[in-house]
């Protein structure tokens, strides 16, 4: 892979809230995702200062019905915020999405990159001591997934997931998820339809090349 393509590494906290007796908090906890996100260094990207004043990001999470828009710097494009009210009970789904809107007239939404992956919030995998619960985002593809071209969304979540077992199926069904939920948002990563990555363009042309 390219390093533009991956191009965060975060630990994604999860913070156990008061929610519910002692008895039942492994099995009825809400959650709140609490994340620091880095954009990496790695990525060249001459225009990241520009960038920088457009930058969205949001945290996706299967069963939650609002995206979570996070706080994205404009010197560092590190991203932050929280994301309440997350229920506990099976593996849950979790997406990364950074995007931005076009200054010029046309007010397009350009889609840079998403990252998902899977969390374990069944019973088993919590008591009433977790205090965190880390969240891997970093695209290692054991984990999570990065996608940033139109080729790499085509192909995600194509997989037969039922032969697999442990975190591959896990990852595989977090990857269909994925896909069902950003189709759902006519999702592209190749705006203006011409090969090149939104993300490849807006970094070495401008904001508004895709």
């Amino acid at each position: 892979m390219r390093s533009l393509q991956i191009p965060i590494s975060i630990v994604l906290l999860t913070w156990l809230c008061n929610c519910g007796t002692a008895e039942d908090a492994a099995q009825d906890a809400e959650l709140s995702f609490s994340p620091h996100i880095q954009w990496s260094r790695a990525i060249d990207c001459p225009n990241a200062a520009t960038l920088g004043l457009y930058m969205n990001a949001a945290i996706d999470v299967d069963g939650h019905n609002d995206l979570c828009p996070l706080d994205v710097n404009t010197s560092t494009l590190a991203a932050t915020g929280d994301c309440d009210g997350i229920r506990t009970g099976d593996i849950t789904f979790v997406g990364l999405d950074y995007f931005y809107v076009k200054p010029s007239a046309s007010r397009e939404l350009v889609s840079l990159l998403y990252t998902v992956g899977w969390v374990d919030l069944r019973a088993e995998a919590l008591d009433e001591n977790t205090k965190v619960v880390e969240v891997d985002l970093s695209g290692d593809t054991v984990n999570s997934l990065t996608i940033d071209t139109q080729p790499e969304f085509e192909d995600l979540g194509t997989a037969n997931c039922s032969s697999l077992k442990g975190d591959a199926k896990n990852l595989c069904n977090a990857e269909q998820w994925a896909n069902e939920w950003l189709r759902s948002r006519e999702y592209t990563f190749d705006l203006n339809q011409n090969g090149t990555a939104n993300l490849e363009e807006a970094c070495t042309i401008g904001v508004d090349a895709p």
